[in-house]
């Protein structure tokens, strides 16, 4: 009976030390639970799309002393460091994916500019799953110090960041030098804005109306749209403290001067609907509060929301190709201003904390094998967790669900939590249903999502051959490429084309296709031809050649996306010139010789011992004049220098008497 009751003592106090352990009472505390023993990371270049996160836990860590200035009651039992070597004067902190068990959590960080040194900034509330906030205050080369905790009594926190260099652009000073804005699209998020500088500015008069400590405005100007912008201010640091960005911002009607809107003590992060004049210009003036203040600031503006997206409901759902082997036709999605499907109301039976905010519509029809796979990927890294639900339905009002997934793809960060749904044996032509729904409410941005038949033949490749052909003397001969399909394929297929000049001139020796011009490949075809008209001359030049270059296929890979065009010289042999031969382009009847050709910097005219004198003149192929000079009797060389023009074809005429000769020349 005794050894019994040892038995289950020891059963009951070995259970206890795994409680004690999964709750981190006796957790191993991390090597860098404390400054003294920071680890040092790299900081990277600004990217969106990055893969190069730290992996961070707070298990088994303990409270540092002291606590951050910003913290409040039990917040921080389990700060962890790190330190970094600054490489700009402001980096950007990117923190994402805040876990504590299975949920979400609030992150708290402080910077420091040395162990045991002084507090630049701190902020309890940074992020809850996803964040971004600008380090300001930086020397380049010194070490500073980063220190993170979970908000509220929690001590098993996991996330992931990054430090990244920031180097903002200067933007206009004044109105007449004002910074031009491109719009995003309506739905577009600002998710990769572009960051600019104070430091260089200067005040402009007269002040705006709603503040007079501007003496650091930098300006902008755009062209507002019918449906009006979105403006977005979006993170910010003072250049010398650190701190916070406090900016102020006014607009100003560009045609007239007067000011439509002004705002001081304009918090970044914050959003500016403003609709003004469809098609009339507007200037945004920015400055940072404070007299002395400078700081670094995020930027973009965007069409205003006042449509939903057009695959809002099941009824307008947006048909998916469903391509073969591989997701290789992607379409760009957008949840923003989506509404919910009134008829499914509760919660996705994959998940158990999404947030029912909006959805978006797919449609697909299943291949002849019965088999499709859908799913969805990142295309920036503010929407990286995604709920996918595939449905049968009848009139998109009553809905039978077939399947649901939160975080199938496996594809590495941002995708790593986006949806995948793969279904097999059901019925060919059949019309399935996906609707997306955003992971929480910060995934509303735009994503990506494919349809595909992972069991068919593997996806086929595109390849382009080359042509060689003399050119004629006179009328055009056309060149014809070859665009071959290495199988036929099931799907319709599509690439793009355009000609790129080497050492002919498109629009003199042939005629180019500057603009990408589409090839489609029906289901079962295999070659395509595309046609290029090569012009004739009777010019004695070396051969000269073109590119037919292949981009953007659908349905299919490019394996050879280059064919070249020869154009083989037929006009006679060419004169040498000893140690240039190879570079000349010589006209027997004159013997003046023009090399090297093609040219970047200097080109050199030899002339006849015998000639009376040339009046030479080079011209670009519209017939302006760059430059013009007269030889003399006896004279053997002339050197242009051709550095400062710009690339393309120039035409050298050569003046003596009654002759006249013309010569093609590239500049690259």
């Amino acid at each position: 009976m005794k050894k019994n009751l040892t038995l289950l003592l020891c059963f009951a106090f070995a259970a206890c030390l795994q409680v004690f352990y999964q709750n981190n009472l006796f957790a191993q505390a991390p090597v860098n639970d404390n400054c003294s023993g920071a680890t040092l990371i790299n900081t990277i270049a600004y990217n969106d799309l990055t893969t190069n996160y730290i992996n961070a836990s707070t298990v088994g860590a303990t409270r540092s002393s002291p606590n951050p200035a910003c913290i409040t009651g039990s917040d921080n039992n389990d700060d962890i460091w790190y330190k970094f070597v600054a490489v700009t004067q402001t980096e950007l902190l990117r923190v994402q994916t805040v876990v504590a068990g299975s949920s979400y959590v609030t992150l708290g960080y402080a910077l420091y500019d040395g162990c045991g040194g002084n507090q630049i900034v701190c902020n309890n509330e940074m992020a809850t799953f996803y964040g971004n906030e600008m380090l300001g205050g930086l020397t380049p080369g010194n070490t500073y110090y980063l220190r993170f905790w979970a908000r509220g009594n929690l001590n098993s926190m996991t996330f992931s960041f990054a430090v990244m260099d920031i180097n903002p652009l200067t933007p206009g000073n004044t109105p007449g030098s004002a910074t031009v804005l491109s719009i995003n699209d309506p739905g577009a998020l600002c998710i990769s804005p572009q960051f600019y500088t104070t430091a260089a500015a200067t005040r402009d008069v007269p002040d705006p109306f709603c503040n007079n400590e501007n003496d650091d405005d930098v300006w902008f100007r755009f062209t507002c749209p019918a449906n009006g912008v979105n403006i977005y201010p979006e993170e910010g640091a003072l250049i010398t403290s650190g701190g916070f960005a406090n900016l102020g911002m006014e607009i100003i009607d560009a045609t007239n001067g007067i000011s439509q809107s002004c705002t001081a003590n304009y918090g970044v992060g914050s959003t500016t609907s403003f609709s003004g004049a469809a098609g009339r210009d507007y200037y945004i003036r920015i400055w940072t509060m404070g007299i002395t203040e400078r700081a670094v600031f995020s930027l973009c503006i965007q069409q205003g929301f006042n449509n939903f997206p057009v695959n809002n409901t099941c009824s307008s759902a947006t048909p998916l190709v469903v391509g073969a082997g591989s997701c290789t036709n992607s379409v760009i999605g957008n949840l923003y201003n989506a509404d919910i499907t009134s008829a499914l109301t509760g919660n996705p039976s994959c998940t158990v904390n999404s947030t029912l905010i909006n959805d978006v519509w797919y449609s697909a029809v299943v291949p002849a094998s019965g088999n499709i796979v859908v799913q969805t990927s990142a295309t920036h890294s503010a929407v990286n967790d995604l709920v996918l639900l595939a449905y049968t339905t009848t009139n998109c009002s009553v809905f039978t669900q077939i399947s649901c997934d939160e975080d199938g793809n496996t594809a590495a960060f941002p995708s790593a939590n986006h949806a995948r749904i793969s279904l097999s044996g059901r019925t060919p032509g059949e019309t399935i249903y996906f609707r997306v729904l955003p992971r929480n409410t910060l995934n509303q941005g735009q994503f990506s999502i494919c349809a595909f038949d992972e069991t068919s033949a593997g996806t086929p490749t595109i390849s382009i051959n080359n042509v060689s052909k003399t050119e004629g003397n006179s009328g055009s001969k056309v060149f014809d490429f070859s665009v071959t399909l290495s199988s036929a394929s099931a799907n319709t297929v599509q690439v793009k084309y355009k000609t790129v000049d080497v050492t002919a001139a498109g629009g003199v020796d042939y005629v180019a296709v500057p603009n990408k011009t589409q090839v489609t490949f029906n289901p079962g075809e295999t070659v395509k031809t595309v046609n290029i008209s090569v012009n004739g001359d009777v010019d004695i030049e070396a051969n000269e050649s073109f590119k037919v270059k292949l981009s953007d296929a659908v349905n299919a890979t490019i394996l050879d996306n280059t064919g070249k065009g020869t154009i083989r010289n037929d006009d006679g042999p060419l004169a040498t010139i000893g140690a240039n031969s190879e570079d000349a382009v010589s006209v027997q009847k004159t013997k003046i010789e023009i090399y090297p050709n093609p040219v970047m910097d200097k080109l050199t005219i030899s002339i006849p011992v015998f000639s009376p004198g040339y009046q030479i003149s080079i011209t670009d192929i519209t017939g302006r004049i760059v430059t013009s000079m007269k030889t003399v009797q006896g004279q053997k060389t002339v050197y242009v220098n051709m550095s400062s023009l710009s690339k393309g074809v120039y035409l050298v005429k050569a003046v003596s008497g009654n002759s006249t000769e013309t010569f093609k020349v590239m500049k690259q």
